[in-house]
């Protein structure tokens, strides 16, 4: 798979993950008021009535040997006959052997390997996570740091004040000097 055709596949998941689902798909938001508000009362087990818990099958027998690249991402991550069983059965394997430090790294390592590439949910809201996370390192760091060394400054020089003004019981003259 060439860089171009990573670009581009990287590009089409993402602009699938953010800009809704399926082609054609359209979403009546006055009809799903109508469901929200004809719903509002329901009780759990109508709940599960409408949608039935454990209806999702337990297995997705794939033909991933016929997948194109599937020679590839075998040969790179050396995959044991115990992974490409629950390969065969699941559609996927998740194998303690691979560990790339982030999801960044593990994307890297699959476009510097030439590999075909999914990007899951899990990638995208950890991108997120990652960027609001910066953000309130960045915010704490320029201005909630100063703004409470300020406040704590200002409350120590005044402490002696304080304890004068407040006339503290004998007991707890400890506690104001520490």
């Amino acid at each position: 798979m060439s860089r171009a055709s990573f670009s581009t596949c990287l590009l089409g998941c993402l602009g699938a993950v953010l800009c809704g689902a399926a082609p054609g798909a359209s979403f009546d938001a006055e009809a799903y008021r109508t469901f929200l508000e004809s719903h509002r009362e329901m009780s759990p087990v109508e709940l599960e009535e409408m949608y039935p818990v454990g209806s999702f099958a337990d297995a997705a027998p794939t033909d991933y040997a016929a997948a194109d690249y599937y020679d590839s991402l075998k040969a790179h991550y050396q995959l044991s006959p115990g992974e490409e069983e629950l390969l065969g059965r699941h559609g996927f394997v998740v194998t303690e052997r691979v560990r790339p430090t982030s999801f960044g790294q593990g994307f890297l390592e699959v476009y510097h390997a030439d590999l075909p590439v999914f990007v899951s949910t899990d990638a995208v809201l950890h991108a997120l996570h990652m960027s609001y996370d910066a953000i309130l390192m960045s915010l704490e760091e320029s201005l909630l740091i100063p703004r409470l060394r300020t406040a704590l400054q200002l409350t120590h020089g005044h402490l002696a004040e304080l304890a004068r003004l407040a006339d503290p019981l004998p007991q707890m003259t400890p506690v104001w000097r520490d």
